[in-house]
């Protein structure tokens, strides 16, 4: 068993909710994107089935090909794949800091030290909205600045 201060394992704790946080919140965005693209993908299909019945309805196939294919240049336009990918990543990011923190390995230390430095950053860039992410962040450089930072192997 390893030695664990109990501060460590609360920022385990919360590097894991955080991780799980982020990974629904990555989901969500994803599935919306992924979920109004299919629709009209799905609709843009039945209207190709019915062209074979009549010219007008090949006319409007293919108007919604070109209206999904513009959705999904405007939603990669509008960042909303940047910002699934930029969530999930942080989301991976905690859990290893997390897992690191688990294990009290250095590069776990390391990691969650650059976690909440990048956090006071943030914190400061977008206040007032960031002041959670500041404290959040001072809080963990603070604690691991100290004297549990010779706690790690």
């Amino acid at each position: 068993m390893v030695y664990r201060p109990r501060g460590v394992t609360l920022l385990v704790a919360v590097f894991v909710v955080a991780a799980g946080l982020g990974a629904v919140a990555a989901l969500k965005v994803g599935a919306g994107i992924a979920s109004t693209y299919d629709a009209l993908l799905l609709l843009g299909l039945l209207l190709a089935l019915g062209a074979s019945l009549t010219p007008p309805t090949l006319l409007l196939a293919s108007l919604f090909y070109y209206l999904c294919f513009a959705y999904y240049l405007l939603s990669v336009a509008n960042g909303l794949w940047l910002r699934f990918s930029v969530v999930l990543a942080s989301s991976a990011v905690n859990l290893a800091a997390g897992l690191g923190l688990l294990g009290m390995r250095r590069w776990g230390y390391l990691l969650a030290l650059a976690v909440g430095i990048l956090n006071v950053v943030g914190g400061l860039l977008t206040l007032p909205v960031g002041l959670i992410s500041l404290a959040f962040g001072a809080a963990v450089v603070v604690y691991l600045s100290g004297d549990v930072k010779h706690e790690f192997t």
